[in-house]
């Protein structure tokens, strides 16, 4: 019997954490006299083109091409459904424009088999979703601090809103080890630790020289620059899912975003 292998592997915060090792990197560290701080520089070895590639011997990569998907397109928002084959469901929201992933969204399902709900991933939240802890965080109080994860073409985002303190109260730190990149303060007023699904799924390191973070507005930016690999990667999906012609009729799985 053949195996169904899960794209998505709950660890509590609900986002996918597929692993797939790709081969070693060579990494060259060169110190940056300004900021006091050691910038990392990743050196692929060998055949650059089949590193770059690798992603595609990914689990996660696979299960994108192995899964049913329908898409149905409303003014300028690509809407992508996927079934994969372990029972799982995704749907996916473009900017046909730009091309950007707007939003990423998994299915929950019902403790007693009813329809349920929405768990976002990346994006705006949907009415009456489920709450992801990672990707958007809640409280009843409206001066809790409230975090949102957005894609650009070239960066992940994380903006987190009621955090009044200044810059350099944050330490932001990468945790490849433990796949995480983990925000904490000096006053021990905030503490997080970020999944990046995007990375960790295609086997790629997160990397303390690819971060970024301001303040501005009572506001945390935290931004990771996207390596080449992710770029192309994505780049690439779209175009496949181009191949897949628009539905005329709203599927039900749809009618609910």
């Amino acid at each position: 019997m053949k195996r169904k292998t899960s794209p998505i592997d709950s660890t509590g915060s609900g986002v996918s954490t597929i692993l797939y090792k790709i081969s070693s990197l060579t990494e060259e560290i060169s110190p940056n006299i300004d900021s006091g701080l050691c910038t990392k520089k990743i050196i692929i070895p060998g055949n650059h083109v089949e590193q770059a590639m690798a992603y595609k011997n990914s689990i996660w990569y696979k299960s994108l091409l192995n899964a049913e998907k329908t898409c149905l397109k409303e003014d300028q928002i690509k809407k992508i459904h996927y079934k994969f084959e372990d029972g799982n469901e995704m749907v996916e929201e473009y900017n046909a424009d730009t091309r950007v992933l707007l939003r990423r969204a998994w299915k929950v399902k019902g403790k007693i088999g009813g329809e349920g709900k929405w768990l976002v991933e990346i994006g705006d939240p949907i009415p009456d979703a489920v709450t992801n802890t990672d990707a958007l965080d809640i409280k009843e109080s409206k001066d809790q601090p409230v975090l949102l994860k957005r894609n650009t073409k070239i960066n992940i985002e994380w903006r987190i809103r009621n955090l009044p303190y200044p810059i350099e109260t944050y330490s932001i730190k990468a945790n490849d080890e433990e796949k995480h990149i983990v925000i904490s303060t000096s006053n021990k007023k905030y503490y997080k630790k970020l999944e990046v699904p995007e990375l960790v799924r295609v086997g790629l390191p997160i990397e303390q020289s690819k971060i970024n973070a301001t303040h501005q507005f009572n506001t945390l930016i935290i931004t990771y620059n996207k390596p080449q690999t992710l770029i192309e990667m994505e780049k690439e999906w779209y175009q496949e899912l181009n191949k897949i012609k628009p539905m005329k009729d709203i599927p039900n799985e749809c009618k609910t975003q």
